[in-house]
């Protein structure tokens, strides 16, 4: 019986093949596992590329960020100073805009959808935190995913996503607070 594999289509030809009938050609769909954090991200894509629509709209100032020491968090999450450095470089000229944009009654369905995201990537953090080795892992491999699922939307870009993850990270709506 000849076997042609490659990974993702197998096929089985020729009457060494019992389940087929004598030079049937038989065809099975051989798929990759999905990746653990993987989820759909077309509610971040929608609250992004509407924050991106009235990014100049909004106006600045800070209130109510949940209150715990930055580096216990990250000690806690396994988040490297270095990234967290990054990070805070990345997020601060958006910090404002983001919470201004999410609490205005306006938003109310798009801040309805973000808390959904988060609650999705809380779990699936949580679940398959293990396969990383860092935190700095899951947020770029989130980024990552999330930009190639959504980089042909309209103001949806890298740094955007990253932005939108680090504004997640940094409230503490995904991460360890304790």
């Amino acid at each position: 019986m000849a076997k042609l594999f490659d990974s993702t289509h197998q096929t089985n030809i020729g009457s060494n093949n019992i389940n087929a009938a004598p030079n049937a050609n038989v065809s099975v769909q051989v798929l990759p596992p999905p990746h653990p954090l993987q989820f759909d991200p077309e509610d971040l894509r929608h609250v992004i590329e509407c924050f991106s629509d009235n990014l100049d709209e909004a106006a600045t100032r800070l209130e109510d960020l949940v209150n715990i020491d930055k580096a216990v968090k990250n000690e806690l999450n396994g988040l490297t100073d270095e990234y967290f450095e990054c990070l805070t470089d990345r997020l601060m000229p958006y910090l404002d805009q983001i919470r201004i944009f999410l609490v205005d009654h306006k938003n109310q369905s798009l801040r309805k959808k973000y808390q959904e995201t988060v609650l999705v990537l809380k779990t699936r953090i949580i679940a398959n935190r293990k396969h990383f080795s860092s935190f700095d892992e899951v947020m770029e491999h989130l980024a990552q995913d999330i930009y190639k699922q959504c980089k042909h939307h309209r103001g949806v870009s890298m740094l955007l996503v990253s932005v939108f993850l680090d504004y997640m990270y940094f409230t503490c709506d995904i991460g360890k607070t304790k």
